[in-house]
């Protein structure tokens, strides 16, 4: 089926598909089939590329030469497929994929779509005439996410965004301008190199790395004395509204939005010793940001498209020592995933749901303080009785943003070993059956 491609001015059909097998190989029959020095036909300037490296692909792919599958359905039934082509440009840092274009398509519609050249796996080349064409047959192929509040690479923002580059989406990471040089720093040295690889041998990588603070909407909301901290001059742009603008002008609309971050600068306060001010931060960096989020990204989303957010079992039960308004920080962010969900559902077409995840040892959930014995609990108490690891939160999250889930929205799923269900503590010295 998918060996089967018409060239414009043509009607017979040719078998022209050749299997890349993922790895090593894969990359060398890339690399010595496509930009190997040169040849009869070819451009001059050929260069031979080094995994990883800078390169410019746009001379090799014939812009003049269109291609056509000989679908009668298409383009209905190779999106259904799950099916992504892939075009020229020039590749950038953090393992940018191949910009494209392939001009008019005639009456079937534009072909779209991007390619990494270390990411070898599940990929297809077919030849034809001077152009190439690519297709990836991965579930989110095509897709592109946009993962607010990564810091490192043991979150669960990290996770659900290894989640859906696994599927074959494509990752745009907004992180805090305060650890922006930390975190992109250590990318590129390496340090997150075993993390970043996924099961199928690949590695994360992202489209861009912005700066993005979601406590502020826009430029003029931001203090003056923040607009000149050395950690933010450095960026043109950080604010949702900014950001927002920023990633439909480099890559268009997207499919999906984490929301995967929260703050509570009194977190450790009990409630009663809350300050009005630590309250209101806790609830305008952990829950209005999300209403922001949608407000800015949602027309901006295909329709379709899905938002996620990460809650706790805080907003519904009381948690001693989750303090400083976090909370009910917790409980409005569920609240508004409800009404969300109807007034973004009816003006956009997207869905908008949470999950409510257990405990996890990351940097974030450690400012706390006991976030080790909550996770201790959990495993004595949980009906599954053991620790949560954040790759089940990242494969729950990519369920719920993929298009599986096209009818679940509104919802906050319990994604903590059980724990919600349980009225009990078991391990309890008062508690014996």
């Amino acid at each position: 089926m998918l060996q089967h491609f018409v060239r414009p001015g043509y009607d017979q059909k040719e078998n022209v598909g050749t299997r890349i097998d993922k790895g090593k190989d894969g990359f060398q029959f890339l690399r010595t089939h496509l930009f190997r020095g040169e040849k009869k036909n070819n451009p001059p300037g050929r260069k031979k590329i080094e995994r990883g490296k800078d390169f410019n692909a746009s001379a090799y792919l014939g812009e003049g030469h269109l291609l056509q599958i000989g679908f009668d359905d298409f383009p209905a039934r190779f999106q259904n497929e799950g099916f992504r082509v892939l075009g020229h440009g020039q590749r950038k840092k953090f393992g940018t994929p191949l910009l494209h274009t392939f001009n008019n398509m005639g009456k079937k519609g534009a072909l779209t779509g991007k390619f990494h050249p270390v990411r070898i796996t599940n990929l297809y080349i077919f030849f034809l005439k001077k152009c190439i064409f690519f297709v990836s047959m991965k579930k989110l192929s095509g897709k592109k996410a946009f993962v607010a509040g990564v810091g490192d690479d043991n979150g669960y923002g990290w996770a659900i965004a290894k989640a859906l580059f696994a599927e074959g989406c494509d990752i745009i990471l907004g992180v805090w301008p305060p650890v922006y040089n930390i975190f992109t720093g250590s990318f590129e040295k390496g340090k997150f190199d075993e993390s970043r690889r996924t099961s199928d041998g690949s590695m994360l990588s992202f489209l861009k790395v912005y700066a993005f603070d979601a406590t502020f909407d826009k430029i003029e909301d931001v203090p003056q004395e923040i607009r000149e901290n050395k950690r933010y001059v450095e960026h043109d742009a950080f604010t949702i509204s900014e950001i927002a603008a920023l990633v439909e002008r480099d890559f268009g609309k997207i499919d999906m939005f984490v929301h995967s971050l929260a703050n509570g600068p009194e977190v450790k306060l009990p409630l009663l010793e809350t300050s009005r001010k630590g309250y209101l931060a806790a609830v305008s960096a952990s829950s209005y940001s999300f209403v922001s989020a949608v407000r800015h990204f949602g027309p901006r989303m295909h329709r379709g498209g899905a938002f996620i957010n990460l809650s706790y079992i805080a907003a519904e039960k009381a948690v001693p020592g989750y303090g400083g308004g976090m909370s009910s920080a917790k409980a409005a962010l569920e609240s508004d995933t409800k009404m969300l969900a109807f007034e973004a559902g009816r003006a956009w077409g997207v869905r908008i749901n949470g999950i409510s995840a257990g405990p996890l040892a990351s940097r974030a959930a450690k400012a706390i303080g006991f976030i080790e014995k909550m996770i201790e609990y959990t495993k004595n108490n949980s009906p599954l009785g053991r620790e949560l690891s954040a790759d089940e939160v990242g494969a729950a999250a990519c369920f719920l943003l993929s298009p599986a889930a096209s009818a679940i929205t509104g919802a906050v799923i319990p994604v903590d070993l059980g724990m919600s269900c349980m009225a009990v503590a078991v391990d309890s010295p008062a508690f014996t059956l």
